[in-house]
């Protein structure tokens, strides 16, 4: 059974927790520290780390514990020897940031910003685990159509073996299942990582407004991958990953991050 050219886009962003345009998340392991970014964008004398710039074409302070990996628009990066100065940019002007991940907890949308909180995280049973890793992309890495893009790929399939829509579990998601048998496994397709059931929110109908991938392995806790975008207020496209046991709460979930990444505006 062949559902790569289905499904290929939306395993990789769930397995990988990979950027929907093909680079690798930041979302991931954001405990470890503020990025160097952050740290290179605070005044010597600041008491308080933050990161300002323009995300998605508006003006944003982001405090330090919601920063990790930071990568800017026209602006080369090389994770391991840190940020690098750009190539040009005039005097002054605002850096546009392309992309940046961390973790929050769920529903108090609490950063890493204590010891405390950076305890609960780390000691958290992993099956159950509010904790929650959120990707964003923006700027020169934004694409306008790629919600509607995933959408369609499921409705719309290409491939001769498609995902079907089938009654769903969570009353205000569409649900689509990946269709046959694993030749090689004699399992159904559905249990491979690669195709992942994948919930479709329509709002206003017929407008993709959230796409979630959620896997069914039988090992460790099933995943989801939540993607939408903040338009119309900014150009942003977000992915939050969290626990399938934390599926029904997701229109809260989204409700929760959009605030909490609109609240980093400034004006």
């Amino acid at each position: 059974m062949n559902l790569q050219r289905t499904g290929l886009l939306i395993a990789l962003c769930l397995t990988a927790f990979t950027a929907c345009d093909g680079r690798p998340s930041t979302g991931v392991n954001a405990a470890a520290s503020a990025s160097a970014a952050a740290a290179a964008s605070t005044p010597a004398n600041s008491q308080e780390r933050v990161v300002v710039g323009t995300l998605g074409g508006m003006k944003v302070r982001i405090p330090w514990h919601f920063v990790n990996l930071m990568e800017f628009s026209g602006e080369p990066t090389d994770w391991k020897g840190g940020p690098k100065s750009p190539v040009s940019r005039p005097a002054g002007a605002t850096r546009d940031i392309a992309s940046f991940g961390f973790e929050v907890r769920y529903p108090d949308m609490a950063g890493l910003s204590t010891p405390a909180l950076r305890s609960d995280h780390d000691q958290r049973p992993f099956k159950v685990n509010p904790w929650m890793d959120v990707t964003i992309t923006s700027g020169d890495l934004y694409r306008p159509r790629a919600l509607a893009a995933m959408a369609s790929a499921i409705r719309e399939p290409l491939s001769d073996a498609p995902y079907l829509k089938v009654e769903s579990d969570v009353d205000t998601l569409e649900r689509h299942v990946a269709q046959g048998v694993n030749p090689k496994t004699k399992q159904p397709a559905r249990l491979d990582l690669l195709n992942p059931d994948v919930y479709l929110a329509f709002e206003p109908p017929g407008q993709a407004s959230a796409v979630i991938r959620c896997s069914n392995t039988e090992i460790g806790r099933q995943a989801c991958v939540h993607a939408f975008v903040l338009e119309p207020q900014a150009r942003v496209f977000v992915q939050v990953r969290y626990g399938r046991d934390m599926l029904p709460e997701w229109q809260d979930i989204q409700r929760r991050t959009r605030a909490l990444l609109l609240g980093f505006r400034i004006d």
